[in-house]
């Protein structure tokens, strides 16, 4: 089960983590040919995840987009834990952005929305 912050992220499609690039500064100095390069380590990284938040109701469906968004308005660091089951800790919902529309399930029956999520983690490793 996918989930941030402890709330389901639903029926996840697709997700990706990647670390950001490291850090660097390239320095230059007058008279001497070529450039001194400071390794400043690393940046975090991120998830992007594509899924579809499924609820009995379409009230508790509209509790769960408000959840998650309200997460993303926070921008308080918390677990995410990925399909795998890796838990990342010190991760920021950065994007949350719900499909227009929703449509009915017949198994479970509830009902389902698209959405797509960004998260920034502040630590890899």
């Amino acid at each position: 089960m996918a989930a941030f912050a402890g709330i389901d992220l639903g029926l996840v499609e697709r997700y990706a983590t990647s670390a950001n690039p490291n850090d660097r500064q390239l320095n230059a100095y007058p008279g001497v040919n070529g450039l001194e390069s400071l390794e400043l380590g690393g940046r975090g990284g991120r998830t992007a995840v594509s899924g579809v938040l499924i609820a009995g109701s379409e009230a508790a469906l509209e509790s769960a987009k408000y959840q998650l968004m309200l997460l993303q308005v926070a921008g308080a660091p918390d677990v995410l834990v990925t399909p795998d089951g890796s838990a990342w800790p010190s991760v920021v919902m950065v994007a949350f952005q719900p499909a227009p529309g929703r449509f009915p399930m017949a198994a479970p029956p509830g009902y389902g929305q698209r959405y797509d999520a960004e998260f920034l983690h502040l630590i890899i490793g």
